[in-house]
């Protein structure tokens, strides 16, 4: 069996750099996103999920390991974690990981790194100016420029360290209270703002070891 990949929508250029190699649908998503005004405006439910919820709550919490003052998350319409400055561009990508880390271990225990050709792909989108805006992309365009456009080999070095730092971070079991801690909250409330954040997390989580 090979790799499962996941595409995000952002990711509109693969099929132009993959053709029939390009993994999901070859839907022109862009064209499919384009409201038309003569079909009626159906309003959805807002359901809340508890993997998005821990997902957007690792966002957070590594923010505050890592120094930064999160001005608010939300999984009420679009999953939203508003994380604030990073230190650095490792602190930053280290922040866009935690995400996707938390999210898999806060519901499943099980910690997946990305697949090789998952990456050497990101890499040469981003490269080229593509890629998009998920967490991934935006780990590796942080990676790429802080490393000021390394070969292709130590741009998956540093990943990779960054990658094993967040799973060592998301894994321990006091950032894991917190994330679960802040997603329960989550679950209950949908969003909150950064004096909740600051107030129910700062001290606690700031005082974590992010081992970076």
């Amino acid at each position: 069996m090979g790799d499962t990949h996941l595409w995000r929508p952002c990711c509109t250029d693969r099929h132009v750099r993959d053709g029939a190699a390009a993994p999901l649908t070859s839907a022109n998503v862009p064209a499919l996103l384009v409201d038309d005004a003569t079909l009626p405006t159906i309003p959805l439910p807002r359901l809340r999920e508890r993997r998005l919820a821990a997902h957007e709550a690792a966002h957070v919490v590594a923010a505050l390991a890592l120094g930064s003052a999160p001005t608010g998350v939300s999984i009420d319409g679009r999953p939203v974690a508003c994380t604030g400055s990073a230190r650095d561009w490792r602190a930053s990508a280290a922040i866009s990981l935690a995400g996707p880390l938390g999210e898999t271990y806060g519901v499943a225990r099980t910690l997946i790194a990305i697949p090789t050709s998952e990456l050497d792909w990101t890499i040469g989108a981003v490269r080229g100016c593509g890629g998009g805006w998920c967490d991934r992309c935006t780990a590796v365009r942080e990676i790429v420029v802080g490393l000021r456009h390394p070969p292709d080999a130590d741009v998956v070095a540093e990943f990779r360290r960054i990658e094993r730092a967040g799973a060592d971070f998301v894994s321990a079991p006091e950032p894991r209270v917190q994330i679960g801690r802040m997603a329960d909250l989550l679950m209950e409330c949908g969003t909150l703002d950064g004096n909740a954040i600051e107030d129910g997390f700062g001290s606690t989580c700031r005082a974590l070891e992010f081992p970076l």
